[in-house]
């Protein structure tokens, strides 16, 4: 799936690493992805929707199965450093 501008994603990150240390991140072939936090006191998710799921070439396209979902949690401030990435400017980055 393809990720949202990382300029504008950095700056949800950077809020949300500061209230914890784990993100949980969700993917549907819908074109949903998710950025979640979840702590005693808060439960904290960004939602974007309607995002490409990029082809390859040679590849027969996917079944695009809105229910079927991907999840994965991750170390929130690794996660942040990478969004520092946009500073070569990428055009399209695939999660």
């Amino acid at each position: 799936i393809m990720m949202p501008p990382l300029k504008i994603l950095r700056h949800v990150i950077d809020k949300m690493k500061n209230m914890s240390n784990n993100l949980l991140i969700y993917a549907n072939m819908g074109g949903d992805l998710v950025f979640k936090i979840e702590t005693d006191m808060v439960t904290i998710a960004t939602f974007y929707k309607g995002l490409e799921h990029p082809q390859i070439e040679g590849r027969s396209p996917p079944r695009l199965d809105a229910q079927k979902q991907a999840e994965v949690k991750v170390d929130i401030k690794k996660f942040s450093r990478f969004l520092y990435s946009y500073m070569v400017y990428p055009t399209n980055v695939i999660c």
